[in-house]
C-alpha cells in the first residue's frame, strides 16, 4: 500500500514537474516572439500624413517600448517628449500603446506595421490626429518610394485647363505613374503618365509629365 502511494506521489511530482517547465518554456517562447515583434520597429520615424496636417513631418525615435519626439517640426509638442509610450506586441505586425496628445494626456491606441513598411496608427478617441501614417526615416529621401508611400494610391483628374482629358484614373506605383482609366482622354491604357517622381521635401515631389 505504501509502495503504490509512494508511485501516485512520484507520478505527481512529475506531473507537476513537467507542467512548470512546459509553462516556463511557453513564457519564454512568447517573450522571445514579443521582443522580434518590437525590434521591428526599432527606428527613427517621420509622420507623413494625418487628419491633423498641422502636426505632420513630426519625427519619432522609437527605442525599447517608448517613442521619444527628436523633430517636433511645426507641432505644438516639445523635444525629447515621450510620444508613444508603453508599445506592446499584440500579434503578428499589431501593437498597443498610449499616444500622447496634444492637451498633454495620453490616449489608448494601436499601430500596425503594414507591408508596405509604415506604421499606420488610430488613436481611440475623437478628433484631429486620431489617424496617422507613419515613414521610416531611412526610406525617406529624396527619389526613394519609401519618400512617396503616401502618393502609392489611384488618383483621378478632377478639373483642368484641358476639360477633354479630365476623369483620367492614374495608379501610383514606386516612383511612376500608369493610365488605369481614360474615359474621355486619347492616353491609352497603362502608358506612364508620371516619371521618375521624387520627394523634394516637405509635401512637393518633382517628376516628368
Amino acid at each position: 500500500m505504501t509502495a503504490i502511494k509512494m508511485n501516485v506521489n512520484l507520478y505527481l511530482c512529475i506531473l507537476a514537474l513537467a507542467s512548470v517547465l512546459i509553462s516556463g518554456c511557453s513564457s519564454f517562447g512568447n517573450r522571445i516572439e514579443n521582443e522580434e515583434q518590437l525590434a521591428r520597429i526599432q527606428d527613427t520615424w517621420i509622420r507623413v500624413l494625418s487628419n491633423n496636417p498641422g502636426n505632420d513631418n513630426m519625427r519619432v525615435d522609437v527605442s525599447d517600448s517608448d517613442g521619444i519626439i527628436i523633430d517636433p517640426a511645426n507641432s505644438g509638442f516639445r523635444l525629447n517628449e515621450t510620444k508613444w509610450q508603453g508599445i506592446s506586441p499584440q500579434g503578428e505586425s499589431l501593437y498597443e500603446y498610449q499616444e500622447l496628445g496634444s492637451d498633454g494626456n495620453y490616449y489608448a491606441a494601436t499601430m500596425s506595421l503594414g507591408t508596405d513598411d509604415t506604421l499606420r496608427i488610430s488613436v481611440g478617441a475623437s478628433g484631429a490626429g486620431n489617424v496617422q501614417k507613419w515613414v521610416r526615416i531611412s526610406a525617406y529621401t529624396s527619389g526613394s518610394t519609401g519618400a512617396i508611400v503616401n502618393l502609392a494610391n489611384s488618383w483621378i483628374r478632377v478639373k483642368s485647363n484641358n476639360p477633354a482629358n479630365d476623369g483620367m484614373e492614374v495608379t501610383v506605383a514606386g516612383t511612376q505613374a500608369e493610365v488605369t482609366d481614360n474615359p474621355k482622354s486619347s492616353f491609352p491604357l497603362g502608358a506612364l503618365k508620371w516619371i521618375n517622381i521624387a520627394w523634394s521635401g516637405g509635401k512637393n515631389y518633382n517628376y516628368d509629365e
